[in-house]
């Protein structure tokens, strides 16, 4: 189950950053449309990192014994 889920954050965080770069000046240099793209998705995307890991860790917390089973 991890894997898939190490997966589609990836892939969620990806998908962000390229919208986000995409939509920036085409005429600047890479750089600092990557630069920029991060700046204007970074913290969400921190956010969002941290609520997941905020839910994965109530979950092992938890101390029902199908959700601990791996």
């Amino acid at each position: 189950m991890f894997p898939y889920l190490v997966i589609i954050v990836g892939l969620e965080n990806m998908l962000i950053i390229i919208k986000s770069v995409g939509s920036t000046a085409p005429n600047l240099d890479v750089k600092i449309r990557l630069a920029q793209g991060l700046s204007k998705e970074g913290w969400a995307i921190t956010q969002n990192l941290l609520i997941e890991v905020t839910i994965l860790t109530g979950g092992l917390l938890t101390f029902v014994s199908s959700i601990q089973v791996i």
